[in-house]
């Protein structure tokens, strides 16, 4: 019974390698293509925009998806949509997670975005930025920890400490990471908005 149940397994971990390996292959082909169809038509070349998902890792959930589950959803939103943008949010409670997906996603050639409160270490952000990570939003609420606390739930000092690890991750490897601030509009931070811009 072990065995049968051993072997079960390594027989979905082959199926599922050999589906990443079949998007691999529908991705060079479908760019080969993509890059053929922007040279015969000019509207394409201008600036056909590829589809954004957003994956809310934060989502309150009794059960949270495994990363396996996360993966075939992406597989199949790229095979039924194409060339996919990814954005991730996510906290401190899902960052291995979104390490795990940034590298997926990174493989398939789609562009990720990471959108952030932190707390986010020097080395996962270093580990980020080795993943393939394009950008980075770091969210805060105000310039005082109790509107940050009120809007976010986590300290202005984790959003700086995040800022400033992606800064020197961004720096240290050479690799160009945007780096955004986004500042979400709530009627407990209207009143410190004027102090941010």
């Amino acid at each position: 019974m072990i065995l049968l149940k051993l072997h079960l397994r390594l027989c979905s971990v082959r199926q599922e390698s050999e589906s990443v390996k079949e998007l691999e292959q529908l991705v060079a082909q479908s760019r080969a293509k993509w890059r053929g169809l922007r040279a015969r038509i000019p509207m394409v070349s201008r600036g056909a925009v590829p589809v954004r998902m957003v994956l809310n890792l934060d989502c309150p959930v009794e059960e949270f998806p495994s990363p396996s589950i996360w993966r075939e959803t992406m597989v199949s939103c790229i095979r039924w949509l194409g060339p996919t943008r990814i954005c991730l949010k996510t906290s401190s409670e899902t960052i291995e997670a979104a390490l795990d997906l940034v590298r997926f996603c990174h493989r398939l050639e789609c562009p990720t975005h990471l959108v952030t409160s932190g707390p986010v270490s020097p080395d996962e952000a270093l580990a980020f930025v080795d993943r393939g990570l394009g950008a980075v939003t770091i969210r805060i609420a105000g310039l005082d920890e109790a509107t940050q606390q009120e809007v976010l739930n986590n300290s202005l000092e984790a959003a700086a400490n995040t800022l400033h690890a992606f800064a020197s991750a961004r720096k240290e490897r050479g690799r160009s990471l945007a780096l955004l601030v986004n500042v979400p509009l709530h009627e407990r931070n209207l009143n410190s908005l004027s102090a941010i811009a």
